[in-house]
């Protein structure tokens, strides 16, 4: 257990599996001979993730993690310099969109008014999230209580995007499961709960 969530914790820093058992990033089905640690490589990728540099290509020491857009990703999906680009973990995920509705405190379609915008840092100094807010127009609710106007908050902003939870745009659509988080403002369950119409 303890090597499972320390692999987890790494990919929520952007670390990727490796190539030698000398970390627990090993990526084997049953973590034969994998530490409970990160190795010597691993700690210099998250140093270089967190301190705004962006990472580098995995070299050929066994290391893992570096910058998703290095080969992976054709250069127009990377974004702007200077602005990381990674997938969340996300704390739920969902078998159908029944267990969705049936987790979710509000159920709407939507139209978006106005896009993402930047809102506020949230966490401790140096570790801080950015969190955006986009205003949507409510199409029609079909579970909860909403009218009108509502906010949903995510984390992206000034040099973060998370793939699979992009900018809102002016003008789309979607169908939402949402939760309440404040007045009259929600997050998406996960991204299944984001659907485009």
């Amino acid at each position: 257990m303890r090597k499972v969530q320390c692999q987890e914790i790494g990919h929520t820093f952007g670390l990727d599996h490796v190539k030698r058992d000398n970390s627990c990033m090993y990526s084997s089905a049953a973590f034969v001979g994998s530490t409970y640690t990160p190795n010597g490589h691993d700690g210099s990728m998250v140093n270089k993730i967190t301190d705004g540099h962006g990472g580098s290509e995995p070299t050929d020491d066994g290391g893992g993690g570096g910058d998703p857009c290095a080969k992976k990703n054709p250069p127009k999906k990377c974004g702007a310099a200077g602005v990381f680009r990674g997938k969340a973990n996300w704390a739920e995920g969902y078998g159908s969109r029944g267990e969705m509705y049936e987790a979710a405190d509000l159920v709407v379609s939507v139209s978006v008014l106005n896009g993402s915008l930047f809102n506020r840092m949230v966490g401790a100094p140096g570790r801080a999230l950015p969190v955006s807010q986009a205003v949507l127009q409510i199409r029609a609710t079909f579970k909860g209580k909403a009218k009108g106007v509502i906010r949903v908050e995510h984390t992206r902003g000034l040099g973060l995007e998370i793939v699979d939870d992009p900018a809102y745009v002016n003008g789309d659509n979607y169908l939402l499961y949402l939760r309440q988080i404040g007045p009259n403002t929600f997050r998406v369950l996960n991204p299944q709960g984001r659907i485009p119409q």
